[in-house]
């Protein structure tokens, strides 16, 4: 990584705000299942790719960030998608609810 630096920053940073590291995503979806990590961490950890890229293209020192500050920004990433996802699931079920509800003709 000598020659990459920012390929090393990024690997490292993606490891290290990985909050499930290491774990399958079968051991990440049964943990999920039975409550023992919660919904924003799965996002993350699904997700700590797009959001690493992300939070140093909004911030190109983000790798400088002490890993706190560096942390609470992939985490507001995990919670704006944990609330899109509430949302999508809303409108789903109101659509449903409706179709069901409709009178036949």
């Amino acid at each position: 990584f000598n020659a990459n630096p920012e390929l090393s920053y990024f690997l490292q940073a993606v490891y290290d705000l990985d909050p499930l590291a290491g774990l399958s995503e079968d051991e990440k979806m049964s943990r999920l299942n039975n409550g023992g990590i919660t919904e924003t961490d799965y996002i993350i950890s699904s997700n700590i790719n797009a959001f690493v890229q992300r939070a140093v293209h909004e911030n190109r020192d983000f790798y400088q960030l002490p890993f706190d500050k560096q942390r609470a920004i992939i985490e507001k990433y995990g919670q704006t998608v944990k609330e899109a996802n509430s949302v999508a699931q809303q409108v789903r079920a109101w659509s449903i609810d409706d179709t069901q509800q409709q009178p036949e003709e």
